[in-house]
């Protein structure tokens, strides 16, 4: 399976360039609208088997240009998934109306849309915090998100999403709401699953009807693998059965771990 990431505009921009820093399949749609070209970008993603869409939706060019890249992927029959920055809430009146009127486009047009609030990371900061970092863990929520995305679109985990059960999971489903845990040392796993439903995005109360896709990686066994899922299924409850597996073993950081849950629908 082949995947894309595409950042429209500045800041979704910045993301495909590091995505291309790291070896990923990455391209960027201009930073201004006379550098939007369809047939072109046609061209970038003919062949694509999916697209992820990254991009901050408060300036005007990304409000113009994302919903009519969603649109071509659309039309192209390319599974889509957007990853979506919103304003701050006290930003200027003109960014958050772009927000809003772009959200209802890419909802449309996108099979999966994950929308990222920087007003929740900003809630998460302690007193002893520079506000600075409201930003800086806002945008590593995001690129975590795309690289697990394109890790399991690959199925390059020793525990693999199939492209069926996948495209199946995020296809037609509207918005999807995540959930990031990192743990080091002793107990990560433990604090990484637990921190992963302790952070879910606009969407803290997960109960026994959403049907979940648990991503875990980093320096981690297969008993670790265990131990989250375990760990998810008693705190959510219900049959699990039918939730989503994708595990990646990288040891890089010795000793850390993430465990990312999504949920999509209402």
């Amino acid at each position: 399976m082949k995947v894309l990431t595409v950042g429209v505009g500045g800041k979704g921009t910045e993301f495909a360039a590091k995505m291309v820093r790291e070896g990923w399949n990455a391209i960027s749609v201009g930073t201004g609208c006379e550098k939007y070209d369809e047939e072109i970008l046609a061209e970038e993603l003919k062949g694509n088997d999916a697209i992820i869409i990254v991009c901050g939706i408060g300036g005007d060019t990304s409000a113009l240009l994302t919903p009519r890249v969603a649109k071509l992927a659309k039309e192209m029959r390319i599974l889509t998934i957007g990853v979506v920055i919103k304003p701050f809430s006290f930003e200027e009146p003109v960014r958050l109306k772009n927000a809003s009127e772009c959200s209802k486009q890419l909802t449309e047009y996108m099979d999966t849309v994950f929308f990222v609030s920087g007003d929740h990371y900003v809630a998460e900061l302690s007193r002893s915090q520079s506000p600075v970092e409201a930003y800086k863990n806002r945008d590593l929520a995001v690129i975590q998100v795309i690289r697990r995305i394109n890790e399991m679109v690959m199925e390059i985990g020793i525990i693999s999403v199939s492209w069926d059960e996948f495209k199946e999971y995020f296809r037609n489903k509207g918005t999807g709401y995540f959930g990031i845990g990192i743990g080091h040392g002793s107990g990560m796993i433990e604090k990484a699953a637990n921190m992963s439903l302790d952070t879910m995005v606009h969407r803290p109360d997960l109960s026994d009807k959403d049907r979940l896709l648990v991503s875990i990686c980093g320096d981690i066994s297969l008993s670790d693998v265990s131990k989250a899922r375990s760990l998810i299924n008693e705190r959510v409850g219900g049959d699990r059965s039918n939730d989503l597996l994708d595990a990646v073993y990288d040891d890089s950081e010795p000793g850390c771990c993430m465990v990312m849950v999504i949920a999509i629908g209402e």
